[in-house]
C-alpha cells in the first residue's frame, strides 16, 4: 500500500513538472531595440515612441515559451495606463528594416514590385492585454534597390500597414482619410491614405505616403494576399511600381496598458516560394 501511494505522487509530480515545463515562460531580450533571432522571423523589441511615456516606469519584452505544440514566441508590454498615443510596436519581421543600416543583407531582400506575383501572408496570435492595442502587417517600402550598410531614411517611399484588430479604445481608424473599400481575399477592407505622413514622435522629420487597408472584421489571425492591396494602390497613384518592400512586420502597436501576445503562426510566401529567418 505504501509503494502504491509513493507510485500515484510520482505520476502526480511528473504531471505537475511536466505543466510547469510546458508553460513556463522566458524572456529572451528586453532591451529597446533589440533583435532576436527565432525560427519564424526576427522578434524586434520596437519602442519607437517610448520618451512620450515621461518619467512612467515602462518595460516591453520579446518572451519564449515551451507548449506542448513546440516553441512560441511573442512580447510583453507595460506602458502608462491611460496612453493617448502609440509607444511602441513590438513585433516580428522578415526582411530588415530601412531605418537603419545593415551590415549583412538578408538574402531574398528587398522584394522589387515590379516583378511581385503573389505575396501571401497567413498569421494567428493570442493577445491578453487590459489597454488600448492593435494588430497589423506593416511593408516598408523604399526606392532603394538593395539593403544599405548605412541607414537611409530618405530612401523610404510609403508604409503600407494591414489591420485586423483594433481594441476598444485605440484609435477609431487609421491615419489620414478613407478614400475606397474593396474586396480581397474573401474580405471587405477599408482603405485609409495619408499623401505626407511623418514620424509622431518627432525624432526623424522625414516623408513618406500612408496607405493603411483595415478590415471590416476585428480577428486575431489571417490569410490573405498583399499583392492585391498593392496593385490597388499603384493603379490609385499611391505608389509606383519601380519601388520595393524592404521588410514584412507584424506587430502590435500599443497605447496603453499591460500585455502579452503569443505568436502562434507567422508564414510569408512571396511568389510562391516561403519566405525564411536566418
Amino acid at each position: 500500500m505504501h509503494n502504491k501511494k509513493l507510485s500515484i505522487c510520482a505520476i502526480f509530480c511528473c504531471i505537475a513538472l511536466a505543466l510547469k515545463v510546458h508553460s513556463e515562460t522566458k524572456q529572451l531580450n528586453c532591451e529597446p531595440f533589440s533583435a532576436t533571432q527565432t525560427p519564424i522571423g526576427d522578434f524586434q523589441n520596437n519602442v519607437w515612441n517610448q520618451q512620450a511615456a515621461g518619467d512612467f516606469k515602462w518595460r516591453q519584452c520579446v518572451l519564449k515559451k515551451q507548449t506542448s505544440q513546440g516553441t512560441k514566441y511573442g512580447w510583453s508590454w507595460q506602458w502608462p495606463p491611460k496612453g493617448t498615443e502609440v509607444y511602441a510596436q513590438p513585433q516580428v519581421t522578415l526582411g530588415q528594416t530601412p531605418w537603419v543600416g545593415h551590415k549583412t543583407p538578408y538574402p531574398g531582400y528587398p522584394i522589387s514590385l515590379a516583378s511581385l506575383n503573389s505575396l501571401s501572408v497567413s498569421y494567428q496570435t493570442e493577445t491578453n492585454s487590459n489597454g488600448a492595442y492593435n494588430l497589423a502587417t506593416t511593408f516598408w517600402i523604399t526606392s532603394a534597390n538593395n539593403i544599405p550598410t548605412i541607414a537611409h531614411k530618405e530612401s523610404i517611399a510609403a508604409e503600407l500597414m494591414v489591420w485586423t484588430y483594433a481594441s476598444p479604445g485605440f484609435y477609431n481608424h487609421p491615419a489620414g482619410k478613407k478614400v475606397a473599400e474593396m474586396l480581397a481575399s474573401g474580405e471587405n477592407w477599408e482603405v485609409w491614405v495619408q499623401q505626407n505622413w511623418h514620424d509622431t514622435s518627432g525624432v526623424q522629420n522625414n516623408r513618406w505616403v500612408y496607405i493603411a487597408f483595415r478590415s471590416k472584421s476585428n480577428r486575431f489571425s489571417a490569410d490573405y494576399d498583399a499583392t492585391a492591396m498593392i496593385n490597388f494602390a499603384v493603379e490609385r497613384g499611391y505608389l509606383k511600381r519601380n519601388l520595393y518592400i524592404a521588410d514584412i512586420q507584424l506587430g502590435n502597436e500599443v497605447m496603453s496598458g499591460t500585455g502579452e501576445t503569443w505568436v502562434d503562426k507567422f508564414a510569408v510566401s512571396i511568389n510562391g516560394k516561403l519566405a525564411r529567418s536566418l
